[in-house]
């Protein structure tokens, strides 16, 4: 074997011998890239990751109230209050529409009478800067309030308008809506086309103020 040749060989065994490396190298990069990652400490490879706790439903219990009093008619067609736990709020508008909705349900208490039809709805209350509170109120059956004596609408108007300016700050005096329009009398007999303050000679006579 000549020398040239004997060169020959032993530069592509070295080159041969650098291939394998290479390939060598390359496949275990890839296995290294390919490996599952080591669970932390203490972990077992098959739990299986928890759902968050769902949120706790709300406790209705825990919903704020405060006493209000509602005024309903009783004995000697006098306006009586009836001590009620009712939602809290800070807005007046909002207070106001929850009053009202509670004077639809009517009282508890057997002596008392109530002042609204169960079928209506309070769509919603507007409280003025002047103190004026507008309420509007919904009948799908009625198209106007419908016609009473006149001691019965006035215990009914009055009920709302004691109701109103005792238990909400924000209010004065109280105007009524039914079915979105201002009426001319809320029963045939009172004008309701100006704001109606409360009138102290409808309320009991027990719980009147002193003169």
């Amino acid at each position: 074997m000549s020398r040239r040749t004997a060169l020959a060989l032993v530069g592509g065994a070295a080159a041969l011998i650098v291939v394998a490396l290479l390939v060598l190298a390359e496949s275990g990069e890839e296995t290294e890239s390919t490996a599952s990652p080591e669970l932390p400490a203490g972990e077992d490879a098959g739990d299986t990751p928890t759902d968050p706790e769902p949120e706790e439903l709300i406790d209705e219990e825990s919903i704020e109230t405060v006493e209000a009093s509602l005024y309903f008619p009783g004995e000697h067609n006098e306006l009586y209050p009836e001590l009620r736990d009712v939602a809290a709020s800070d807005d007046g508008r909002e207070m106001a529409a929850t009053l009202v909705q509670e004077l639809i349900s009517g009282p508890t208490e057997e002596s008392l009478t109530p002042i609204l039809e169960p079928g209506l709805t309070i769509t919603g209350v507007l409280i003025s800067a002047e103190g004026v509170a507008y309420v509007d109120l919904r009948s799908d059956t009625l198209l106007a309030p419908p016609v009473t004596g006149s001691t019965q609408e006035a215990l009914t108007i009055y009920s709302v308008v004691q109701t109103l300016v005792h238990n909400v700050p924000e209010i004065e005096s109280v105007v009524f809506l039914w079915n979105g329009r201002q009426r001319q009398t809320f029963g045939g007999h009172i004008d309701t086309t100006h704001p109606l303050a409360p009138d102290p000679d409808l309320v009991a006579t027990a719980l009147r103020p002193p003169a």
